[in-house]
């Protein structure tokens, strides 16, 4: 199959993905250690469906139809067209089963990547997972890159596929995790190959003012960061609509959501999210007062950033007053850190807050750091 240049990128991308994930684990071309005392606890290992791997069948009614060896004493039966194979995996007892990859039929289907990785794990108890790619078409609310990785449980049976992930930042770790603990995973149906990302609708839907909608799909997205993400355009698409009331009780309603919420980066993603959007609705007192609920360190950062919206609005006395308070604050730290006075004067400077900055220049002991603020100064005249 010919592969534009769109394709040829996704492709290297989980190859490159895979690499990565051998990293972590032994990744070996073919064949396991002889010694068992010396196999990890799993193994990662990259077979093809292609090229010297695979031989022609001994079945004349078969023509064309190839088998291509695994691990383990397992190999595939491929038959048919290249691009829509029919997929057998052949046991070391001979038994076929049909690996129904993808519905082939399907107009958005592209073709399979010939690399294939097997999860061979060794303890505490033996299974064996092999994962195809199939390359997808982009749909609407669906994988943003248009491939998948598709895991089929080999051993113990039954075999059927296990996962399919969507390719992105995270599918190759997500894939191999599926694939090294296959056991008790149900088999999923042709039709739950392809997921909605619920994220990226909800992101679109808002984009569009389809604000109802959009709260309808924010209830299937459940990672925090994400959710508040989506809090925040929300507010921002009722805003845009000319309902600042209804805008404000979306921020206070994520902002409870996020007061509950317990991750491991605690509020940065979650509140941060709110305060940004309380900001950008022009709910400033509102904003600043969600700062107070972070920790120390976090707070300057939240500062700017509140004080960057409303220099992006025009707002220019309001990021005054924003600045100030964080430099009382600064002022009020004992010791005083220079470095942040600094940073607030850079950024007081970037928005055109020049006689401001300059203020905040001569409250710098450190003369590295005063300079610092006063070469940004040069570089930007008075006013917006």
């Amino acid at each position: 199959m010919g592969l534009n240049t769109t394709t040829r990128k996704k492709r290297l991308l989980t190859l490159t993905g895979l690499l990565w994930a051998c990293l972590g684990a032994q990744c070996l071309a073919q064949e396991l250690p002889k010694d068992p005392s010396k196999q990890e606890w799993r193994d990662l290992i990259g077979t093809n469906l292609s090229g010297s791997n695979c031989k022609p069948t001994d079945n004349s009614e078969d023509q064309g139809a190839r088998i291509c060896k695994g691990v383990e004493g397992y190999s595939f039966l491929l038959k048919g067209d290249r691009v829509k194979p029919e997929i057998f995996l052949i046991a070391p007892n001979g038994r076929q089963h049909q690996v129904p990859y993808w519905d082939t039929s399907d107009s958005k289907y592209q073709g399979l990547h010939s690399s294939v990785l097997w999860t061979v794990v060794h303890r505490p108890r033996k299974t064996i997972a092999v994962t195809f790619t199939a390359d997808v078409a982009p749909r609407q609310d669906y994988s943003e890159w248009g491939s998948y990785e598709i895991i089929v449980r080999v051993s113990p049976g039954p075999v059927c596929v296990v996962g399919s992930i969507a390719a992105g930042p995270s599918s190759v770790a997500d894939s191999v995790g599926i694939a090294s603990s296959p056991h008790g995973r149900r088999c999923l149906n042709l039709n739950q190959r392809e997921k909605v990302d619920w994220f990226a609708a909800a992101r679109r839907l808002a984009n569009e003012g389809q604000i109802e909608a959009a709260k309808l799909a924010l209830t299937k997205v459940h990672e925090p960061s994400k959710r508040f993400l989506i809090y925040r355009e929300i507010s921002g698409a009722q805003l845009k609509a000319g309902d600042s009331k209804a805008a404000r009780r979306t921020l206070l309603a994520a902002r409870d959501e996020a007061l509950k919420t317990k991750t491991p980066d605690g509020l940065r993603f979650t509140l941060g999210y709110v305060v940004e959007g309380m900001a950008e609705a022009g709910l400033y007192d509102s904003a600043k007062l969600e700062i107070k609920r972070f920790p120390e360190p976090d707070r300057l950062q939240l500062y700017f950033e509140v004080a960057r919206i409303q220099g992006e609005k025009g707002d220019l006395e309001a990021a005054k007053r924003t600045f100030a308070e964080a430099i009382q604050i600064e002022l009020k730290r004992n010791p005083r850190i220079d470095f942040n006075l600094s940073e607030i004067g850079v950024r007081q400077a970037r928005i055109g807050l020049v006689d401001e900055a300059r203020k905040t220049a001569s409250m710098i002991h450190d003369p590295q750091l005063r300079e610092r603020v006063e070469s940004i100064i040069k570089e930007r005249p008075s006013g917006p």
